[in-house]
């Protein structure tokens, strides 16, 4: 009986701008700029959750946010996710918030 090897599940990101400002990603391998309303490359990943820390730069003003109890977080499922980056500037504290959305909310596309 003859059968086909298949490659393994693919898990893809990629993040769109909806901060209104220039934004700058900050991560361990380096940073990623986008323009506002613009979406990134997609970047192949092992794994990805629902909930990000997300730390960057808009219009050179730094923001962090941490998730870091990923206790109970169910990884997403293989495919292509967007996480749409804003800027929650409502309360005390400015924050930057990854949302994860099925198409984003930006409408200019990265060279890939």
């Amino acid at each position: 009986m003859f059968f086909r090897a298949t490659a393994p599940p693919v898990l893809q990101i990629r993040f769109c701008n909806a901060t209104g400002g220039n934004l700058e990603l900050i991560g361990e391998a380096g940073s990623l700029q986008l323009a506002p309303g613009m979406y990134s490359g997609w970047k192949g990943v092992a794994h990805a959750y629902p909930e990000v820390s997300v730390r960057g730069r808009v219009d050179g003003r730094y923001y962090e946010t941490v998730f870091d109890d990923y206790v109970g977080a169910v990884p997403l499922d293989s495919g292509r996710h967007t996480y749409s980056v804003m800027l929650d500037d409502t309360g005390s504290r400015a924050s930057l918030h990854a949302v994860l959305s099925s198409e984003g909310l930006c409408s200019r596309r990265a060279a890939e």
